[in-house]
């Protein structure tokens, strides 16, 4: 019975630390750009509008709408819509990272555990 108590834990350790450098690994690739980054978010590019905004209101010749208007319109000249989902991508997989280091670290948190206790 030891010995397969010790045998699960060894295996246990393992595969933890395989998920970690795993994890680790593809996470370095991914921010050295030698591999791209998993398409989850996908922004298609919006046709742009061919005439000024039509400024209206009722007694102010500004109104919030064409501000918002204004300030989308300079956001995306400023900002190209594959950088938002590059950006987008890149945060999805860091938190799948993080994610697969913690459950490989309880992985090898219980096989160190079971190691320990024999």
């Amino acid at each position: 019975m030891r010995f397969v108590l010790k045998l699960i834990g060894f295996i246990l350790l393992i595969i933890g630390v395989s998920i970690i450098l795993y994890a680790l690994w593809s996470s370095f690739e991914l921010f050295t750009a030698k591999k791209p980054a998993p398409i989850i978010f996908n922004i298609a590019e919006q046709q742009k509008s061919s005439g000024e905004p039509d400024i209206t209101g009722a007694n102010n010749p500004i109104s919030a709408e064409t501000v918002i208007k204004e300030l989308a319109k300079n956001l995306t000249a400023n900002v190209p819509a594959e950088y938002t989902a590059t950006i987008l991508n890149m945060i999805s997989w860091s938190v799948l990272a993080l994610i697969m280091i913690f459950g490989g670290s309880q992985l090898a948190k219980l096989g160190i555990t079971l190691l320990s206790s024999i």
